[in-house]
C-alpha cells in the first residue's frame, strides 16, 4: 500500500506477462499476452519471478519435436515465494 496526497493506492497487481504460442514453429510464433493473475490452489504456491532461462526444451516444444505440458516460455524460474 502506498500512500499518495492521503489517499491510500494499492500496488497489488492484477495481471502478469506471458510469452505464449499457440502453434508450432520458430521465434517469430512467440507473443507477450496478458493473463490474469493466477490464484493458487491447496499445495501450490505463487512465485515472484526474479530471474528466467529457455531451455534446449523450451525450444524443442516450440518447433514441436516432443510434447510440452504448457506452451509458455520459459520453463523455468527463479524468485520468492
Amino acid at each position: 500500500m502506498v500512500l499518495l496526497s492521503g489517499h491510500a493506492i494499492s500496488r497489488r497487481r492484477t495481471g502478469v506477462k506471458a510469452v505464449v504460442y499457440d502453434r508450432y514453429g520458430g521465434p517469430d510464433e512467440l507473443r507477450v499476452v496478458d493473463l490474469p493473475l493466477p490464484s493458487p490452489a491447496a499445495g501450490q504456491v505463487r512465485l515472484k519471478v526474479a530471474a528466467t532461462s529457455v531451455n534446449l526444451s523450451d525450444w524443442e516444444c516450440l518447433r514441436g519435436t516432443t510434447w510440452c505440458y504448457f506452451p509458455v516460455m520459459p520453463s523455468r524460474a527463479a524468485g520468492l515465494v
